[in-house]
């Protein structure tokens, strides 16, 4: 009997997230993929949480709300413009931000399966 985690992570569903439609329209412009995402890290985020909720059930993304909060936690910090800016370690921030992504992005994937 095969485990929950083996079944949820098989490559042979995994593989079909990765293969993407043939569609007929070409890239969308520069332009458009420029307008569609904030340059600032919070704005980033805010578009971030607006794709997940429009996603996930409210009762789904209620584990991806944690991470999220801390996610906005770590980028308040490391984007900060205060007098003690100087005080933060960025590398350590950077790191954290980074792991907090990568786990946010693990959730979703396994989410989306589950769906």
């Amino acid at each position: 009997m095969k485990n929950k985690l083996d079944e949820l992570f098989s490559i042979e569903k995994l593989r079909r997230n990765w293969e993407l439609p043939e569609t007929e329209d070409a890239e969308p412009a520069a332009s458009d993929a420029e307008d569609e995402f904030p340059p600032e890290p919070l704005g980033v985020f805010l578009h971030l949480t607006a794709l997940i909720n429009g996603r996930f059930s409210e009762e789904t993304r209620e584990p991806l709300t944690f991470l999220l909060d801390e996610l906005e936690n770590l980028l308040r910090q490391r984007f900060a413009e205060s007098e003690n800016a100087g005080d933060i370690d960025v590398e350590s921030l950077n790191l954290a931000i980074e792991t907090l992504l990568n786990s946010i992005e693990d959730l979703t994937d396994a989410l989306m399966l589950e769906s």
